[in-house]
């Protein structure tokens, strides 16, 4: 009796110390850039704030087990974004392609048009938003993944309220861990990759 009573108090100390001690969690972004790092614009076209589904809202870096039910999205528990991966798409984007200044509101003047192949920041005339529709890691077996970023952008002119054109994105790259941090590193290669497939797409409409 006295022998189970000490595991007991043992067991139960041990858990009261497990407890309260706080589990680090470690925080991941895209990654440095330089401004304009990254593929030139044939004209000045504004970035809108890229918007995502609900589930995608956070800072959750997620992913789905391809080999047992894709369609449950699960998080690590001890990893997250440092802001939700709209906005660090966002980041991403204006950080390589540059952000000139947003197009004036429909009904005003429009700015005089930038000379070509000049970006300029003062002169949009075009807008480009995105949506977010995957960014997630997707693991074919427990010990091989790749991660999935899915987009659509979408080209306006603002002046006339008017959609010129729209494309879909799907970018793979295989994560180098079956963990978080080959999530993170896959997605930085995918967002950078996705960027250089805009500015193509955009370049040429």
């Amino acid at each position: 009796m006295h022998a189970m009573m000490n595991a007991a108090a043992i067991a139960t100390t041990a858990l009261l110390a497990a407890c309260g001690t706080p589990v680090a969690v470690v925080q991941y972004d895209l990654g440095l850039t330089e401004p304009g790092d990254g593929p030139q614009l044939r004209a000045a076209i504004a970035v809108a704030g890229v918007t995502a589904p609900a589930w995608l809202d956070d800072g959750a870096i997620v992913y789905r087990l391809a080999y047992d039910d894709p369609s449950r999205v699960q998080s690590y528990a001890r990893s997250r974004w440092v802001a939700a991966p709209a906005g660090l798409v966002s980041q991403r984007l204006r950080a390589r392609l540059g952000q000139p200044e947003v197009p004036a509101a429909p009904g005003a003047a429009a700015p005089a048009p930038p000379a070509a192949g000049q970006g300029s920041a003062t002169h949009a005339n075009l807008l480009v938003r995105v949506e977010l529709d995957e960014f997630s890691q997707v693991f074919d077996t427990p010990q091989a993944s790749h991660v999935v970023l899915r987009a659509r952008a979408t080209l306006l002119d603002p002046q006339r309220n008017v959609r010129l054109a729209q494309h879909a994105f799907e970018i793979q790259r295989p994560a180098p861990s079956a963990n978080a941090n080959g999530a993170v590193h896959a997605l930085r290669e995918a967002t950078d990759a996705f960027v250089g497939e805009l500015a193509v797409w955009l370049n040429g409409q």
